[in-house]
């Protein structure tokens, strides 16, 4: 099926892929060395990180004179296998993880015990998303965050409130061709709650109460949080039927 294009000033998105931590990993049998010899290194990454990975690598190689080996891979599959990689001695020396993994993998025995070096770019907060029953397993590496990028040829300035976004859906000319009433003047992916979590959370929703650590309160049917969705229901009835499918209406977003 030949995609359309849609002619949007406005698309909600992102800058980087999942929040990502550096792991060194090891073995249940020894949980406080990695697998290397000291001489040579594994790094186990996604192929979009290779090239972050090089320049880390050679920096690394001057510094301690190890000899550093990328095999790139899929992330998640690579976390899935690590238990069974460790066990057959074949798990990467190091390897990237969305942090929320880092604690259960730890805690399990598959991550060596690491300590941050006094100079790494960390805070307290930071260093608490890779860091459970007082063991640190992880270094942060990569953090990412929503932004808005607009079409410089439909409009000389970008919105800075939904106001004018809500300004700009009553302009004819970004009406949907195929559906009448429709627009594309601004379009988000609200079916995944990680673009829709921030129209929740700045109204007041919020998943576990105080600051996420309690959860037996949880926010996400307060007044806040319905008055996040209730918005977005305003922006899906303007919308193309396909943005409303959870799974191609990423497909309906132009990126270019």
């Amino acid at each position: 099926m030949k995609r359309k294009m849609l002619k949007s000033v406005a698309v909600l998105g992102t800058v980087g892929l999942a929040s990502l931590l550096l792991v060194a990993c090891g073995s249940k049998n020894n949980k406080s060395a990695s697998s290397g010899d000291g001489k040579n290194l594994t790094v186990y990454v996604e192929k979009q990180y290779e090239g972050y990975m090089k320049k880390a690598a050679a920096a690394f190689e001057k510094e301690s004179g190890t000899k550093v080996t990328i095999k790139t891979g899929d992330q998640l599959k690579g976390l899935e296998n690590l238990s069974l990689d460790n066990q057959s001695g074949k798990a990467p020396d190091v390897m990237m993880s969305p942090y929320d993994r880092v604690g259960s993998l730890g805690s399990d025995g598959q991550l060596s015990e690491m300590k941050l070096d006094k100079g790494s770019m960390t805070d307290d907060t930071t260093k608490a998303l890779v860091t459970t029953k007082g063991k640190t397993y992880g270094a942060p590496a990569v953090i990412e965050t929503l932004v808005m990028y607009y079409n410089k040829d439909l409009v000389s300035k970008a919105p800075t409130t939904f106001a004018e976004l809500e300004e700009l859906a009553k302009d004819s000319k970004y009406a949907f061709a195929n559906e009448n009433g429709k627009t594309t003047a601004f379009l988000a992916d609200w079916t995944n709650f990680y673009y829709a979590y921030g129209l929740l959370a700045g109204n007041g929703g919020y998943v576990f109460g105080k600051n996420g650590t309690d959860p037996k309160d949880i926010g996400l049917a307060n007044d806040g949080s319905i008055k996040g969705v209730e918005y977005a229901k305003n922006w899906y009835a303007k919308w193309p039927k396909g943005m409303q499918d959870t799974k191609g209406a990423a497909n309906s977003i132009p990126i270019r």
